[in-house]
């Protein structure tokens, strides 16, 4: 799409959060929703993106507005769907699968995943069952239920941002610990990336699966910064 604009600005803030203009016009979702940002840090990364763009604009390079477009138009909406889809997860969170075939992978896995595993017990009391085979037997109904607990302590916007993360990583231990900062963007793509990297170290770099993985990384990234936001947003409004 050809830019249509000249200037990006940040309205006042409204009862309802604050608003993009587009040369004095209110930016609405893909929905034609209203666009209301409850949080100016974040309103402000928004603007920036749309003022940052040249002829041509590029929605791959807005995440903020995709997120949280995604949240206005297909997460806050149809909320109790969300979270039954976040859960789904749970049974075959990556980190919980342990392959016993290869004893070297195996080495790794215990190296880097066994903490985290006693870590979701201890902070979380999560208890999980570990998996050797390929099909997920499921884990308990108390760790099921802790979990959607979890889900639906959370607002709209970490909502949205948890389910983006486990759309990346298959995980949503990783994203939780993401979430209650516990882990980095770094750390995080490195553990639900594991495999794939001790078989890059085996065999090699091929080209399009380290640009894919350095995708992940970008978006993992630009998570961890959104949730900083959102932290810090809520720690602004505690008194």
């Amino acid at each position: 799409m050809k830019r249509f604009y000249k200037e990006a600005s940040l309205s006042s803030e409204t009862d309802r959060g604050y608003q993009i203009l587009l040369d004095g016009r209110a930016v609405k979702t893909p929905l034609k929703s209203d666009l209301f940002i409850e949080h100016e840090k974040i309103a402000r990364k928004i603007r920036d993106e749309w003022a940052g763009q040249s002829e041509q604009i590029k929605p791959d390079s807005m995440p903020y507005m995709s997120l949280y477009a995604t949240i206005i138009d297909k997460v806050s909406p149809v909320r109790a769907e969300i979270i039954e889809q976040v859960a789904g997860y749970v049974d075959g969170d990556v980190i919980l699968y342990f392959n016993e075939e290869d004893q070297d992978f195996l080495a790794q896995q215990r190296q880097h995943w066994h903490p985290l595993l006693s870590s979701a017990e201890t902070s979380y009391g999560l208890r999980y069952q570990i998996e050797t085979g390929f099909l997920p037997n499921g884990q308990s109904h108390d760790i099921h239920e802790k979990w959607h607990d979890f889900f639906r302590s959370l607002s709209n916007e970490k909502l949205g941002a948890f389910q983006y993360g486990v759309s990346i990583t298959a995980s949503p231990l990783l994203i939780r610990f993401l979430l209650d900062q516990k882990l980095d963007a770094k750390r995080v793509f490195e553990l639900a990336f594991l495999e794939e990297l001790f078989q890059k170290d085996q065999w090699g770099v091929e080209a399009e699966a380290e640009k894919r993985r350095q995708g992940k990384l970008e978006e993992l990234v630009f998570l961890k910064e959104f949730i900083d936001l959102l932290i810090q947003a809520e720690q602004h409004r505690s008194p």
